[in-house]
This record gives C-alpha cells, sequence and structure tokens, in this order.
C-alpha cells in the first residue's frame, strides 16, 4: 500500500469548478475627484488675479500635501510591496515635498529668506524638479527589484542634502533668474532636459504596463505628460508673476491630481492595485491555469472530488457531478459526509477522513464507498484517495478519483479489476 501525499496550496471554500464566476470588481470612477480638482484650478486662477501670491502658495501646498499622502501609502506597503516602484516613487515624492516647501518659503514677496531676490526659488523649483523627474525616472527602472527603504531613504536624503548645500551652504548651483532680464538660459534649458527626463520615465511605465492595473497607468502616463506640459510652461515667463507662471502652476496642481488619483485614491478604494501592481495579471494568469485544469478534469472519465481540511467539497468535476445527479455550483461549498454518504456509513467515513488529516492514509487510501444521489439512490464507487499538503507539509485537504463500480458489483461472483491514476486492483463483487 503506498503512502499517496500531494503538495498543493491550501484548498479554497469554493473553486472554480461548478462555482460561480468571480467578475472583478469595476474600477471607480474618477468623475468626484475630477470635479473637485476641476473646481480647485478654476478657484486657484480665480485667486491669481486677487493675490498672486497666495495662488502660488495654495498651489505649492496642495503639490506638498499630495506628495507627503503618497509617501505615506508607500510607507504602510514596504512590507508588502510587490516590487520598488511604489517605494521609490513615494520616497521621492516625499524629499521632492521638502524642497518644494522651501520653495514655496522662499517665494519672492514671502519675507521669509530676505536679500535673495526672485534666484532663490528658481533654483529650489529647478532642484526639485530634477528629483521629480529622476525619481519617476528610476522608479519604472527599479520595477523589479525590491530595494530595502532604508537604504532608498537614505539615498534620497543624501542627493536632497547636496541640493540644499549647492545652494545655501556652497554656492555652486547656478544662477536660474536675473532681475530685470529673466530666466538664465541654464533655467530654460534644465526645463527641457526635465521634460525629457519626464517622457523617458512615461516611456518606462508604458513599457511595463503589465504590471500595473489599467487604472494606475493610466493616471502615471497622464500625470507626467501633464508634467511636461507645466515645465515647459516654465520656460517662457520673464516675471515670477507672469501668465505663463501661473499656467505651469495650475497643470502642476492638474499633474499632482492625478498623481492623487493613481496612488492614494486607488490606494484607498483598490488597494492591491497599487500594492501588488501585477496582481491582475497574476491572477488572470492564475484563472486561465485553473480553466485550463478544469477542462482536463471534466474530460477524465473518472469522478474527481477535492475536499477541504472541514470535509467540505472545494472542487468537483463534470464526471462527479453527473453521478451524484447534481450541478457542480450546487456541490461546492457542501459538507460530503452530510450531503453524500449514506446515513449508515457516516460515522465510519467520519473516522477515515479524520485519519487522513492526521496524515494516515492506510485502508482510507483504497475504498468503496456508497454516495447519495439526486434521485434518492445510492451509487458505489471505488475511490482512491491522495492526502493534500501545502508548502510546509500540512495536511489541507482530500483528492479523490473514483469509478462507479455500482453495475460491475451487481454481477454476482464476479472479480471488477479498476484502473485507477495508474494503479490497478481488485474489488471482489458481492457472493
Amino acid at each position: 500500500m503506498r503512502n499517496d501525499s500531494t503538495q498543493t496550496e491550501p484548498i479554497p471554500r469554493a473553486a472554480r469548478n461548478g462555482a460561480e464566476d468571480r467578475r472583478a470588481p469595476a474600477e471607480p470612477g474618477i468623475g468626484s475627484s475630477l470635479a473637485v480638482f476641476g473646481v480647485l484650478l478654476a478657484a486657484l486662477a480665480a485667486t491669481s488675479l486677487y493675490n498672486y501670491l497666495l495662488f502660488h502658495t495654495i498651489a505649492e501646498l496642495v503639490a506638498v500635501a499630495i506628495a507627503i499622502a503618497v509617501f505615506i501609502v508607500a510607507w504602510n506597503a514596504r512590507t508588502m510591496r510587490e516590487n520598488g516602484y511604489l517605494l521609490v516613487a513615494g520616497t521621492g515624492l516625499l524629499f521632492v515635498a521638502v524642497i518644494e516647501l522651501v520653495h514655496t518659503l522662499a517665494y519672492d514677496g514671502m519675507g521669509i529668506f530676505a536679500g535673495y531676490g526672485a534666484n532663490l526659488p528658481t533654483q529650489l523649483w529647478i532642484a526639485s524638479r530634477y528629483l521629480l523627474a529622476g525619481t519617476l525616472l528610476a522608479a519604472p527602472l527599479l520595477l523589479r527589484r525590491n530595494p530595502g527603504p532604508r537604504r532608498v531613504v537614505a539615498a534620497f536624503a543624501g542627493v536632497t542634502a547636496l541640493l540644499f548645500l549647492s545652494i545655501f551652504v556652497v554656492p555652486v548651483f547656478p544662477d536660474c533668474y536675473v532681475e530685470g532680464v529673466g530666466l538664465t538660459p541654464f533655467k530654460i534649458w534644465s526645463e527641457y532636459v526635465i521634460a525629457a527626463l519626464l517622457a523617458l520615465g512615461a516611456v518606462a511605465v508604458y513599457r511595463q504596463r503589465n504590471v500595473f492595473s489599467p487604472r494606475v497607468t493610466t493616471h502615471l502616463v497622464a500625470a507626467v505628460l501633464v508634467m511636461i506640459a507645466s515645465e515647459l510652461a516654465f520656460t517662457l515667463y520673464i516675471s515670477v508673476y507672469g501668465l505663463s507662471n501661473m499656467v505651469g502652476h495650475l497643470l502642476m496642481v492638474l499633474s499632482f491630481g492625478l498623481i492623487y488619483v493613481a496612488f492614494v485614491e486607488t490606494g484607498i478604494r483598490q488597494p492591491y492595485a497599487v500594492l501588488f501592481t501585477g496582481l491582475a495579471a497574476s491572477e488572470e494568469r492564475l484563472r486561465q491555469e485553473k480553466d485550463r485544469l478544469g477542462q482536463y478534469l471534466d474530460i477524465a472519465g473518472v469522478l474527481f472530488v477535492v475536499l477541504d481540511t472541514d470535509g467540505r467539497v472545494a472542487l468537483i468535476n463534470r464526471r462527479a457531478s453527473e453521478v451524484l445527479g447534481y450541478p457542480a455550483d450546487a456541490v461546492v461549498g457542501e459538507p460530503w459526509v452530510e450531503r453524500f454518504v449514506p446515513p449508515a456509513e457516516r460515522e465510519r467515513y467520519r473516522a477515515l477522513f479524520a485519519g487522513l488529516m492526521r496524515g494516515d492514509t492506510g485502508p482510507a487510501e483504497y475504498a468503496n464507498a456508497p454516495v447519495l444521489t439526486a434521485d434518492g439512490g445510492e451509487r458505489i464507487i471505488a475511490w482512491h484517495t491522495a492526502v493534500l499538503r501545502d508548502r510546509n507539509g500540512a495536511v489541507c485537504g482530500t483528492l479523490s478519483s473514483g469509478e462507479d463500480i455500482t453495475e460491475q458489483q451487481h454481477v454476482p461472483g464476479k472479480t471488477a479489476r479498476i484502473p485507477l491514476s495508474g494503479t490497478t486492483w481488485s474489488v471482489p463483487g458481492p457472493p
């Protein structure tokens, strides 16, 4: 007697075969979020006509708040992430927010960094944009890796510290704005370089779209494209209070709004779409494998029944459904003993099943047992049962293949030889 034990994953309560098709929940609409950001953009535009400094402060703080929110999502998901994109993007956005906050406080007219003029906030802006573009380019390149959180934070903290040092302590960061003249060539060309880096980041995300949910991919690419338009607008202004400067900030707010929808809103409504970016593709592959397995089992001419550790039916093939006389969806999830074993056999079967759950096959490995059918009759099944184990070796259910030998049992004195799972054994008929 062999001790068959098969490794598998824990058996779910409801299996594909016979269970109702599970449809993926519809992605939540973004109409409300877009409406909110539309109202915000209109209000900001109106505010710029009243007080440009107030407009600039609100616009920058909105972007800072969204960047911090993305970091919070990324940091709290750091132990559950499937790849490095969210961690790198979220951490990078946090340090972008730090520089952008200092840029807001240093803006011409705030009066906090006296004596610097409009050059300082413009330098800080370019520094934050380089960091943002580098982040959105590096994140998809690290998609297949899982960099350690401390290492990522240390890297971004180091880069941010160097940028601040080059602007405030050792002033080697090139001038970006000259009073009475406007933008310097370095600032203008930097905007083009930043736009190019952002475009490369968008291409990298699009090329990796198979591991992102469609919702996240769409909003990330759209956010980057709007950022590019924003950077181009910032190449045109002469005054830091000019029209193109205002348009650039409005586009910046819109781009961060799209980032909010991609990471924060989706992370709350559909956490697995953000935390496990390859989950949708993995689930689709798993569904296809289950469908293929179901087809194989349905083609087989023998009965297949899988029970979980509670003795409930987790999977049943077409032949078993035909013998029992029930549709598969009426069988899956039902307790096997109470529904399909005759009352006189139930105690014996419970004892055999308990032994299987302890890992003891013995007499339960090969057994003839009656089953109750939908019409109230009984069929005799020659069962071959194997214990299923998970990757840790723990018993997680049983897999039984069976042959209906009712007709053979009614042939007096005949011995039926029933081949199952590559094994042939004798089943004595009644005297």
